[in-house]
This record gives C-alpha cells, sequence and structure tokens, in this order.
C-alpha cells in the first residue's frame, strides 16, 4: 500500500495512534515510512488513513526523518535516559541553514544533558532571536539551569561480522538481558546510565568519570574494539 511493503505498512500502522509502550518503530523509522509513502499519495490522504486527526502530529513525525541517521535509533516517543524525545528533536530540527555535522553535535550534547522540549525552544528562540550560531545557543540555554548535569554520549559502529549478527540475533527481551549480562560481566566497576546495540551501531552514556574507567579497562583497545569483542564474547 502507497508503495510500502505489507509488513511496511503494519508496522507504520502499529507504531503511530497507539499507546507508545506498544509501538514497533521508533519516531525515525516511522518518519522515513512515511516519506516513502508520500512518493505515492499526499499528506492529507495518508494522515487520514493512519487516523491522524490532523496534519501536526503526522507532519512532527514525518519531519523526524530529517534527524542525522546516526542519531535515528537514539530518538525515542517520550522522556527516556540515553534518548532523544520525539518532541525535543522535533524542535531542534527548527534550526533552520544548520549543517547536518552541526546538528549531529547539538543532538549529541542534547542527549548528554538531556535536553528537555523547553530548554529546546529556547535554543531556537535565541538563534533565531541573536543571530548566534546553533551551538552558542545551546549553550546559552543550558546557562540558564541552576546546575548544568553532564554525561558523555559515545556512538560508535561494530567492527566484526560475528558481532553485527549476535547484536542483531539479541534484538527480543532475552537477548537484550543476555547483552545486559555480557557487559555487567564484562564490565562489573562502571556505571552504564542507557546503552544501547542497534546492530551495526551501538551507543553509550555514562559519567565523565566512568568513561574514563571504561577507557582504561578496554586500553589498549578502543571503545569499538573493546565494544564489539564484548559483544563477540556473548
Amino acid at each position: 500500500m502507497y508503495g510500502l511493503t505489507k509488513q511496511e505498512w503494519q508496522d507504520l500502522v502499529l507504531s503511530v495512534n497507539v499507546r507508545k509502550a506498544n509501538r514497533r518503530l521508533n519516531p525515525y523509522n516511522a518518519g522515513l515510512l512515511i516519506e516513502k509513502a508520500l512518493k505515492t499519495t499526499t499528506p492529507a490522504n495518508l494522515s487520514s488513513e493512519l487516523n491522524f486527526k490532523d496534519l501536526t502530529t503526522f507532519d512532527k513525525i514525518r519531519g523526524i526523518a530529517r534527524s542525522p541517521e546516526e542519531f535515528g535509533s537514539l530518538i525515542d516517543w517520550g522522556n527516556r535516559r540515553g534518548f532523544l524525545s520525539m518532541s525535543t528533536a522535533s524542535e531542534l530540527l527548527r534550526l533552520d541553514g544548520t549543517s547536518n555535522d552541526v546538528l549531529k553535535e547539538i543532538f549529541r550534547k542534547a542527549i548528554e544533558c538531556e535536553l528537555t522540549k523547553e530548554e529546546a525552544r529556547q535554543v531556537i528562540q535565541i538563534f533565531k532571536r541573536s543571530k548566534k550560531n546553533p551551538l552558542e545557543a545551546f549553550e546559552e540555554a543550558l546557562n540558564t539551569r541552576p546546575i548544568i548535569q553532564k554525561s558523555v554520549l559515545i556512538l560508535g559502529s561494530l567492527l566484526s561480522s560475528e558481532a553485527k549478527n549476535k547484536a542483531e540475533a539479541s534484538i527480543n527481551e532475552s537477548g537484550m538481558r543476555k547483552i545486559y549480562a555480557t557487559f555487567a560481566r564484562h564490565f562489573p566497576d562502571i556505571s552504564f546510565q542507557s546503552f544501547k546495540i542497534n546492530s551495526p551501531r551501538f551507543s553509550l552514556l555514562l559519567s565523565e568519570e566512568n568513561e574514563k574507567l571504561l577507557k582504561k579497562s578496554i586500553n589498549p583497545l578502543s571503545v569499538e574494539e573493546g565494544i564489539t569483542k564484548t559483544i563477540e564474547e556473548m
């Protein structure tokens, strides 16, 4: 339907206007399917078929597809540590004229600092009012906080076919429990605030102190090499 496979259409239908906990796709992947479907139909027709009351939320999900690809799996429907909510990402995508590299840095900082939707709106207001560059606008908005709590977000890719295949086979609940147990065994003294394995990519969120401990524990390997080896040994 609308240029989508039967599976893609089913996934899209079961990702919008249903309970957040039951949604099959994250906002980014849902947005990509909407963009694909719109090659054969109109926004009004597709949004009606998907039971949207109007185009407001439909356009927001559609717009998320413009996010940097590396952060697609880190955009969630709601607020969750180590992720960017759809509402916050949608606001940050209003940084008109921003290059993809700068937008990636903004998304990284937003996850590290747990930026809220309201703070993202502040960034946009400062950016448009003062003509400051996006990163300066971000820092100015963050300075309104009484205390700035910052974590470190590490993005990387699994380097071996073995690790990629094992990670891909572990997307279900029991597989994720196995990954958690493997991380706990390999890094018993390191506290991860959040981590996500989305083969071939992974993301880690941890404090600056725990980042140093992680790098020390896998030395002389790089983080990508260390995480790849860990997944291989599951």
